[in-house]
């Protein structure tokens, strides 16, 4: 689906003191703006930390489990992305993620090719649109006015359209500082794994969007970088020590030998042993 012919639909939207501490999986997708409270949700075996003003977004299928650590009160929103499923207004049951039907679900899941960035649990800082904006659904919800379901739903999208924008641009400074952080951890861990989700971690962004804001700030993806920087220290290890083609590669984090023998040979054209008898000569 593209998200211009998303037409969410709003099941069911409340204010509620959240207790719960067990993990759970939801059939349709939820949003949680969080009013007051501070503690550690858990989506997918990642654990984000929330305060007041963050939003939680969710894909059906998820499961999540908060950790409280102080009184925590959120507006819930349960939504499914189309009209399909309209005529069921009551919520839904809530799974235990052992269920069968926690599978069958995730399968399902409707997903957006133009904005891939909504296809993973979200968790970012909220603003005043979203708050208004989930404000006036309350509003709605409890009027029953004529067509309060369609402007429900209108508000719904303009909140996943602002959520969007939140994960693909955020704060320019903050942008730096986020990509200057990057930058240090591959330079301090190069000889580690790393990977996308990895990297994300170091700074609270999505995969997806930090990949994207580093690709247009440094000219090449993250994988790239990575891979060029760890050839880069392997070519100074290959002129200035006796270490073997195999220490080389495990010092400078590629997990096999045959990896980095192809990496180096594809951005030098030639092999490590190649290149040391070539260049060693002049140093």
């Amino acid at each position: 689906m593209n998200f211009i012919n998303c037409s969410p639909f709003v099941r069911f939207i409340y204010e509620i003191l959240y207790t719960k501490n067990n993990p759970t999986v939801s059939r349709d997708c939820r949003l949680f703006y969080i009013l007051e409270g501070e503690g550690k949700v858990k989506l997918n075996n990642k654990e984000y930390s929330y305060s007041p003003s963050t939003v939680i977004l969710l894909q059906a299928g998820n499961e999540y489990l908060f950790t409280l650590l102080k009184r925590t009160k959120v507006i819930s929103i349960n939504f499914d992305l189309t009209y399909e499923k309209s005529h069921i207004t009551s919520p839904y049951p809530l799974l235990d993620p052992c269920d069968k039907e926690c599978a069958l679900i995730r399968k399902q899941q409707i997903t957006f090719k133009d904005c891939p960035a909504l296809n993973e649990p979200i968790v970012c800082l909220g603003n005043t649109a979203i708050l208004n904006n989930i404000k006036s659904m309350l509003l709605e919800n409890a009027s029953c006015q004529p067509y309060y379901r369609e402007r429900i739903s209108s508000l719904m999208k303009d909140c996943l359209f602002l959520i969007a924008r939140a994960v693909l641009i955020p704060d320019n400074a903050r942008c730096d500082n986020a990509l200057q952080m990057v930058l240090d951890y591959i330079h301090e861990n190069y000889h580690n794994f790393i990977d996308n989700t990895v990297l994300a971690d170091v700074v609270g962004y999505h995969p997806y969007y930090l990949n994207k804001i580093f690709s247009s700030a440094i000219g090449v993806t993250l994988h790239k970088y990575v891979t060029d920087y760890r050839i880069n220290i392997s070519e100074q290890l290959l002129l200035s020590s006796s270490l073997s083609i195999e220490e080389i590669a495990l010092k400078t984090g590629f997990n096999t030998s045959l990896s980095f023998l192809s990496a180096f040979k594809k951005k030098n054209s030639i092999s490590p042993s190649e290149f040391r008898k070539k260049f060693g000569a002049t140093i």
